[in-house]
């Protein structure tokens, strides 16, 4: 999707143009990604709530991640 835009993540609007498509507000939308750069940094710049998959157990970048190690944790957060 991010390049029938013509941008890419973490750009905010490729996040908005996707809400956009399904009618949600960026503080009713969660966002789930394994980039913190692109995936994390992208959807908190625009107001999602954001949360790190580490499958891979890699050491945590920053403090102030929501971090899950797999899907079946994502429940419990939301």
């Amino acid at each position: 999707m991010s390049g029938d835009l013509g941008i890419g993540k973490p750009d905010p609007a490729v996040f908005r143009h996707a809400l956009s498509l399904v009618g949600v507000e960026p503080a009713d939308a969660v966002m789930i990604g394994d980039t913190v750069e692109r995936d994390i940094d992208g959807a908190l710049a625009l107001g999602l709530r954001a949360v790190w998959i580490n499958r891979f157990g890699r050491a945590r970048p920053r403090e102030d991640l929501v971090e899950i190690g797999g899907l079946d944790e994502l429940a419990a957060l939301l």
